[in-house]
């Protein structure tokens, strides 16, 4: 949900540096255009854009299981819900932005509660399971902070931090130590 274009470029790079024949990102919801340009590998593409979750074919809602909500913290809730609502198959994701007022947090952890999902955040940098998903900005936004960080192979060391910055160096000195990780999130603040 929203338009990060460093964020969702990082995530379709993971995608690429992992050998996958097409990027995890399935659509972005936002408001004024059709589709957005992004690279896959060297190839340009293009991601659909819809004007909201409603509107996305039955068959691809059926197909996604996590999100990235990239809007303001005071359209999380609203949005968030709708993906809770629409998507049958949703299962966690992450919430990017600062700020989120406490109640909407509230009524957000209630809500997951209910659905049995999971959301990191807010202000969640996101999380990353080594060689095989990453959801959110965190190890970096440049294809080359992926492979320096050694996020292209299972490792042994889990980092769970309530700072998106703080999980991001160790992540970087983990890999500088040659140390490979398993799994890293920013829970958010």
């Amino acid at each position: 949900v929203g338009s990060h274009k460093g964020i969702i470029q990082s995530v379709m790079d993971f995608d690429y540096l992992q050998g996958r024949k097409q990027p995890s990102i399935k659509a972005i919801i936002a408001s004024g255009r059709n589709s957005e340009r992004f690279f896959f590998g060297k190839k340009e593409v293009l991601l659909p854009v819809h004007s909201s979750v409603e509107s996305i074919n039955p068959e691809l809602k059926e197909e996604i299981n996590l999100f990235i909500n990239l809007v303001s913290g005071r359209r999380v809730l609203s949005s968030t819900k709708s993906l809770i609502e629409n998507l049958p198959n949703l299962v966690g994701g992450t919430v990017f932005a600062e700020r989120l007022p406490e109640r909407h947090a509230l009524e957000l952890d209630q809500l997951t509660e209910q659905k049995g999902i999971w959301i990191a955040g807010g202000a969640s940098v996101g999380l990353i399971i080594a060689g095989h998903l990453k959801l959110g900005a965190i190890g970096g936004t440049q294809a080359k902070q992926l492979e320096a960080s050694n996020l292209l192979a299972d490792g042994q060391i889990a980092v769970v931090s309530s700072s998106g910055v703080m999980v991001n160096k160790i992540i970087r000195l983990t890999a500088g130590s040659g140390f490979g990780l398993s799994f890293a999130m920013a829970v958010g603040g």
